[in-house]
């Protein structure tokens, strides 16, 4: 997977052929960034929805990626689009015209989960003057209202529009050279290329601008935001590494090695496995120096989650769903794995909610992972009352109900 993208879940259930041809992505969704407009460079615009559930028309339920074509926005060479964490998404097109869709949920087709975006072309005054013909270069979302901004820096909205024009300044030593804001969190990076962030991330608030490890924005806001864009990210033409390795995965015209777990064979790479992985190190260097197998057979996890292992040697990118991380979690200790223990963990924190939060408090007790614990704690002082509301919350045991209530109220919850 090309590495702009490897911060982002939502991407993770994509095949590498598919991601290969992806030019533009833009991640959004009010809870956290489980929704996706991707334009391809033939033009083709999708909606990926990572998990399409509560389709109360029908009564179903269903679990899973969703990827489903566009039709109003094919072929419209799509220059941008603009989301404002409203129920609301604009689309504008290189040629200047803009597409609005008032439901980002989507809407059920003929009776079924079958969802789909419906965007229409919107009727936007064509301004004009002596010299030319103004043209839509820009546009913004609010929660309920639209932005969009002329070539010559007009603008038609129904509210006020504020337009910053940032002066560098000296946010002494130090020169802002980009900014982004979402929700309550900041990011800006300096002439030196560094990161920061601060307000709430991820529900721990930070006071003042903190550097980060993060290399831009998009990458800050996936790890300390709210998991959605700001802007949409163009992709660069060619692969990295990784991404040329996630197309070889499970690709049985390169493979030297079948894996066969639960009857199905999973094609690998010698190679590739002894330098990504501590256990298979070992295993090449004993057993199979003897052997020279070319099938090794594995019973201790399910064919879903070793898959998902072997995937992230090859890519670095976790896609599994949240009822199957506690095994992955498993696997990794018992291969002593601890960059996949902290992909693991990472997937957590990006996906930790109010109905989720105890359950995920739990988890980190039961693992001994003090980060996590302290990232459920902090991000439920924020949100007790809702937190003891949830199912989760009743469903833990009473001393570790104590526990977290405990260490949520050291941590300032029941403060006046």
């Amino acid at each position: 997977m090309c590495s702009d993208l490897r911060s982002w879940p939502v991407f993770g259930s994509l095949e590498p052929e598919f991601i290969s041809q992806i030019h533009m992505v833009m991640v959004f969704g009010k809870t956290f960034g489980n929704k996706a407009l991707i334009v391809t460079k033939d033009k083709t615009v999708y909606i990926l929805d990572e998990n399409l559930h509560d389709c109360l028309e029908t009564g179903y339920e269903t679990s899973g990626p969703y990827l489903k074509e566009i039709e109003d926005l094919c072929g419209k060479d799509i220059k941008t689009f603009a989301y404002g964490m409203g129920p609301h998404i604009l689309a504008l097109t290189n040629g200047g015209e803009v597409y609005s869709c008032d439901d980002v949920n989507g809407q059920s087709e003929n009776g079924t989960c079958n969802k789909v975006l419906a965007f229409t072309l919107m009727n936007v005054p064509t301004i004009e003057d002596s010299q030319n013909v103004k043209h839509v270069v820009d546009i913004a979302c609010g929660y309920y209202h639209s932005t969009i901004l002329t070539e010559n820096g007009e603008y038609d909205d129904d509210n006020p529009l504020v337009i910053l024009k940032a002066k560098a300044k000296q946010m002494e030593k130090t020169r802002w050279i980009d900014i982004a804001a979402l929700n309550n969190s900041s990011i800006a990076v300096n002439e030196a290329g560094r990161v920061y962030v601060w307000g709430d991330c991820r529900g721990k608030s930070i006071l003042t601008p903190t550097g980060t490890s993060s290399f831009n924005v998009h990458d800050a806001l996936a790890h300390y935001g709210p998991s959605i864009m700001h802007k949409p990210l163009i992709l660069d033409e060619e692969l990295d590494i990784l991404g040329c390795l996630g197309i070889a995965f499970d690709d049985s015209s390169t493979s030297d090695l079948k894996i066969q777990v639960e009857d199905k064979c999973i094609h690998v790479h010698k190679a590739i496995l002894k330098i990504r992985s501590l256990y298979f190190r070992k295993m090449f260097e004993h057993d199979w120096a003897e052997n020279n197998q070319s099938v090794i057979k594995i019973n201790e996890f399910s064919y879903v989650v070793y898959e998902e292992y072997l995937k992230f040697l090859y890519t670095n990118i976790i896609s599994l769903s949240f009822e199957k991380i506690s095994e992955l979690f498993d696997l990794a200790i018992a291969y002593c794995e601890n960059n996949l223990k902290k992909h693991c963990i990472r997937r957590i924190k990006q996906r930790i909610t109010i109905s989720n939060v105890a359950y995920f408090y739990s988890f980190a007790v039961k693992y001994d992972i003090e980060e996590l614990e302290e990232f459920c704690v902090q991000f439920a002082v924020s949100h007790m009352m809702a937190v003891t509301r949830t199912e989760n919350f009743a469903k833990l045991d009473q001393n570790l109900m104590k526990t977290f209530i405990i260490k949520a109220s050291e941590a300032g919850c029941f403060r006046n």
